[in-house]
């Protein structure tokens, strides 16, 4: 089936991310977070690390072409993380 976690281990990851979003990377509550990735155990991870740290999550659709995307109707803020 795969790779398994648990609840403890979501709990402690999303926190994590969450400090690291919040610290690291100064974001801030209310702020929205651009979010493409795909079908992976880190996906909840981020989701509910970005939900915890009180911003908000803007699904990216992976199979839009990038020329399509559209951030200028938005207060997002661009930044790169990998």
């Amino acid at each position: 089936m795969g790779e398994v976690m648990t609840y403890r281990k979501l709990e402690e990851r999303s926190r994590a991310f969450a400090a690291y979003l919040q610290e690291g990377l100064g974001l801030q509550k209310g702020d929205r977070v651009a979010l493409m990735m795909p079908n992976l155990l880190q996906y909840p991870v981020a989701l509910f690390g970005i939900l915890r740290a009180g911003m908000i999550v803007v699904n990216v659709n992976p199979y839009i072409p990038r020329a399509n995307w559209s951030i200028s109707s938005t207060t997002a803020a661009r930044r790169r993380s990998s």
